[in-house]
C-alpha cells in the first residue's frame, strides 16, 4: 500500500481512534501454519504472500532500485501488520513494518501512526522483561508520523523467542498509555522467508 494512500487513510481518524487498544482486529484466514507459508517463498521471491499474521511484500529488484534511488536504507522486502477497527474495518489505524537494513542485514522495526503524535514522542516495544525506545523520527502533517529502530542481532534473536511482544503508545488524551499486541507466532519464519527473497 502506498505511503500516500496510507497516509491519507491515517488523516482521517479521530485523535481517539488511536488509543482505542481493544477495537483492532487481527487479520484473518490463519489457517495454515506460517512454517508452511514460508516454504513458499523462494530466493528473489518478488510479490505478495501471507505468514502468520505478518505479509511479505516484495518489489521486483527493477521496481525497488527505481523507487529507491536516492535512499539505499532498506531492502526491496517488508513484513506488513496493518491494524483496523472492528467496527470500521476500512479504517487504518496503525501499520507496523519489519524492514531489512541494506548494509548490515539487521533488522528494523518502523511503526507508522495517525499525525497525532509529534516528532520525538517515544513508543516502546515490550517482550518479555526486555523493551527498546521508538522515538517518533518525523511527522508528516495531516498524512503520519514514524517511528524507526534498528534491530540487534541479540534483540532480534530474543524478540523471535517470544511469545508476543507488545507495543506502548504514547500517552492519549486522557493521560494514559496504551498498548497493542505485536504478534511473534510466525515471525521468526516470516523474517527467514523475506531474508531468502531478498538474497
Amino acid at each position: 500500500m502506498g505511503r500516500a494512500l496510507v497516509g491519507l487513510v491515517l488523516a482521517a481518524l479521530l485523535v481517539g481512534g488511536l488509543w482505542a487498544a481493544s477495537t483492532m482486529m487481527p487479520p484473518k484466514d490463519l489457517s495454515l501454519l506460517p512454517a508452511d507459508q514460508a516454504m513458499d517463498v523462494a530466493k528473489g521471491f518478488s510479490g505478495a504472500k501471507q505468514i502468520g499474521p505478518w505479509a511479505l511484500a516484495c518489489d521486483t529488484p527493477q521496481k525497488h532500485a527505481a523507487a529507491n534511488a536516492n535512499d539505499k536504507t532498506f531492502g526491496r522486502c517488508r513484513l506488513v501488520l496493518i491494524y483496523r477497527r472492528s467496527e470500521t474495518p476500512k479504517q487504518i489505524v496503525m501499520v507496523l513494518n519489519f524492514r531489512i537494513l541494506a548494509n548490515r542485514g539487521n533488522l528494523a522495526f518502523i511503526a507508522a501512526l495517525p499525525p497525532v503524535l509529534k516528532k520525538g514522542d517515544m513508543l516502546d516495544l515490550i517482550w518479555g522483561k526486555k523493551s527498546l525506545k521508538l522515538p517518533v523520527s518525523f511527522c508528516r502533517d495531516k498524512v503520519e508520523c514514524v517511528a524507526v529502530i534498528g534491530l540487534t542481532q541479540q534483540a532480534e534473536a530474543d524478540l523471535m523467542t517470544g511469545p508476543n511482544a507488545m507495543l506502548a503508545l504514547p500517552a492519549g488524551p486522557n493521560g494514559k498509555r496504551s498498548a497493542v499486541v505485536v504478534p511473534v507466532a510466525g515471525l521468526k519464519d516470516a523474517v527467514a522467508a523475506m531474508r531468502r527473497a531478498e538474497s
